[in-house]
């Protein structure tokens, strides 16, 4: 079971990059499933901590983040849709040659795509610059949002073991 907890862990770190995937909630399941289903004994305060860091996360990711932005500039469901596609597309180009090549493709393909699927949508550069960015800056807050909860829950985890 230990294995099956890390490998929800993990899914829930890749979850970090793909906007639609809540990953802190399926990396805080992983945890659950760890300290119940082995010999691990996490202290309650610690998986208190991680559940409400990860629902906390998830309500700023999906309600806050985008409507702060939105209210800076608006932009679309090109746009979104467009920084989930770069996101995936980051995770299958991965190459284990060069991490800043990686890192490039994980931050680099989200905006391209944002802004592909916003010319699309929009058919002006300039609004689908915007409307671009402002998709990216959602994009960028709740993955940094999203790692630093998946993070905290595997230093427990990774301490108690």
């Amino acid at each position: 079971m230990e294995i099956a907890g890390l490998a929800l862990m993990g899914i829930g770190l890749l979850g970090c990059f793909i906007n639609k995937i809540p990953g802190p909630l399926i990396a805080f399941i992983g945890l659950l499933i760890i300290n119940f289903a082995t010999k691990l004994d996490i202290p309650t305060e610690i998986i208190i901590v991680c559940g409400v860091l990860s629902v906390i996360s998830l309500i700023i990711n999906v309600k806050l983040v985008p409507a702060l932005i939105a209210k800076i500039h608006p932009y679309g469901k090109g746009g979104s849709w467009g920084a989930f596609v770069g996101s995936v597309a980051g995770l299958v180009v991965l190459t284990g040659d060069s991490i800043v090549l990686a890192i490039a493709m994980m931050v680099g393909l989200p905006f391209v795509f944002a802004w592909l699927f916003e010319l699309i949508s929009t058919r002006s550069i300039k609004e689908c610059s915007k409307r671009a960015c402002s998709a990216f800056i959602v994009y960028l807050v709740s993955t940094v949002i999203k790692i630093a909860v998946v993070a905290l829950s595997f230093k427990f985890t990774l301490e108690e073991m």
